[in-house]
């Protein structure tokens, strides 16, 4: 019998990662183009994400207002 030279699960976590930030780009894309149409600008905007290196220059596209937080338990925002 031949060993396994991959762990099997570690490769379906690797795979479902890149899933993931695939999802997570096109995400982006989509909000971009939303935001593309509406007239006006808009004022805090928040960002929940798992893959926050995604929206990194994304504070450049919305004039500085959009806050990029990382998905967790608690979100650390104020109210609005």
């Amino acid at each position: 019998m031949t060993p396994t030279l991959t762990d099997p699960i570690a490769r379906n976590r690797a795979v479902l990662r890149a899933t993931d930030m695939l999802w997570a780009t096109d995400a982006r894309l989509d909000v971009e183009d939303r935001l593309i149409s509406i007239n006006k600008p808009l004022t805090d905007i928040a960002i929940i994400s798992d893959f926050p290196q995604i929206w990194a220059n994304f504070r450049e596209n919305t004039q500085g207002s959009a806050q990029i937080l990382p998905h967790g338990d608690v979100l650390p925002l104020g109210e609005g």
